[in-house]
């Protein structure tokens, strides 16, 4: 689980194999060895100093993930010296998808907590943060150490639905807010991202749009949050209730609502797809 030789695969998030990409070539910091690049990223097979391409197996095609969630650039690139450190110790990707629970779980025990301490209303959403960079990472880690197994892609989802619902039902029962809509927010993420691999299962692709994906999820209970938080060290306690409704269940609300909103995207965009297929 947390560090091993490589495998002769590739990952559940690999890409192929560049011997003859003609990519560039850039030192690897430890001076002994050098990586391919492409746009600045690690992708493939390292060659040592002595121009001899170490041997990794080349990926089979059915290994290929079919999709990837779109990343932001600046996200990824906060991840490129921990990528640089995993390979260098051979750190499993997995480990990290199992990393991504812990601070889920951080995060869910922070917002457990919050009714008692309210700083921890501004500590949660740093592991929540955390949860999502965890879950890039692990990808970046695969796609440059070259991994693949059939449980990979297992293993790069089932801790996100694992930690959508620790999250919020750690929130649920915070005492800052009624604890079904806590729920609710829970199941509609699970639901949200279900359909999303619906088309990935139908053979077409998998579908991350919508106004509510996994990390605006996180973005909209950072808000609510820090909101909750604010109003919280106001001298005025009427604002806490608005229209009978805490700051947190309004956020649930949103939540919820939201990934109705992306649910029906997502599955207009997979039925489209399926048509246009025929």
């Amino acid at each position: 689980m947390g560090l091993e030789r490589p495998s002769g695969g590739c990952s559940k998030r690999c890409s192929p194999s560049n011997r003859s990409s003609g990519l560039p070539i850039k030192a690897d910091e430890s001076g002994d060895q050098l990586t391919p690049h492409q746009n600045g990223e690690i992708v493939g097979s390292t060659i040592n100093t002595r121009g001899v391409l170490r041997a990794e197996a080349q990926p089979r095609l059915n290994d290929l993930p079919t999709s990837r969630r779109p990343i932001a650039a600046g996200f990824r690139k906060t991840a490129a010296a921990a990528t640089r450190f995993c390979l260098r110790y051979r750190v499993h990707p997995d480990a990290i998808s199992y990393l991504s629970m812990v601070a889920a779980l951080a995060g869910a025990l922070c917002f457990w907590k919050s009714g008692e301490f309210r700083w921890l209303l501004l500590v949660a959403p740093m592991f929540c943060y955390l949860r999502l960079w965890f879950n890039m990472l692990d990808g970046m880690v695969a796609i440059a150490s070259g991994r693949a197994s059939a449980r990979g892609e297992i293993l790069n989802d089932l801790p996100d639905r694992v930690s959508d619902i620790v999250i919020f039902v750690g929130v649920a029962h915070s005492g800052l807010m009624n604890p079904i809509f806590g729920y609710w927010a829970a199941i509609c993420a699970v639901l949200t991202a279900y359909i999303g691999l619906f088309g990935q299962a139908l053979g077409v692709q998998r579908e991350f749009s919508g106004i509510m994906s996994k990390p605006w999820r996180m973005v909209a209970l950072h808000l609510g949050a820090c909101l909750e938080f604010a109003i919280s060290r106001s001298l005025d306690a009427s604002i806490e209730s608005i229209g009978g409704f805490t700051i947190l269940d309004w956020t649930c609300l949103v939540v919820s609502a939201g990934c109705l909103q992306t649910m029906v995207v997502r599955l207009k965009r997979i039925m489209r797809a399926l048509q246009d297929r025929r």
